[in-house]
């Protein structure tokens, strides 16, 4: 037992004296909208016609942002601007103090019942800047 103990000692030594090699690179780790991105925005009001989850239009047309990094749902129910407030602002650039967050695009704070919601990166508009 003595002579297997000194025996594996040389190996033990020198597997804890060699450098770790460093790890290959993996894909770097999918980008997450937890932190809130608020600032001053300069982008398109857009319209689009929204769609169901069988593929159906929806009844209302979505206004968007469209920045430089995409277009973004603008949720009015969080928003201290109402849609009438962009609807003739459409296919025109506006400036805005905004929030971009990721979550539930149909829920709305103090709702009663939760209710089935699209998902994904939304605009929260704060204030607009003429």
């Amino acid at each position: 037992m003595k002579l297997l103990f000194l025996s594996l000692l040389p190996i033990l030594a020198f597997a804890s004296c060699r450098e770790e090699s460093p790890k290959s690179p993996s894909a770097p780790p999918m980008k997450k909208m937890n932190k809130r991105f608020t600032g001053t925005y300069t982008g398109q009001v857009i319209e689009k016609t929204g769609l169901n989850k069988a593929g159906k239009p929806l009844a209302n047309d979505d206004l968007y942002l469209r920045l430089s990094m995409g277009d973004f749902f603008i949720k009015f129910c969080e928003s201290s601007i109402s849609r009438e407030d962009l609807k003739d602002k459409v296919d025109q650039y506006i400036t805005v103090i905004g929030e971009l967050k990721k979550g539930e695009w149909d829920s709305c704070p103090g709702d009663s019942q939760p209710v089935q919601s699209r998902v994904g990166e939304y605009f929260i508009i704060t204030g607009l800047m003429d």
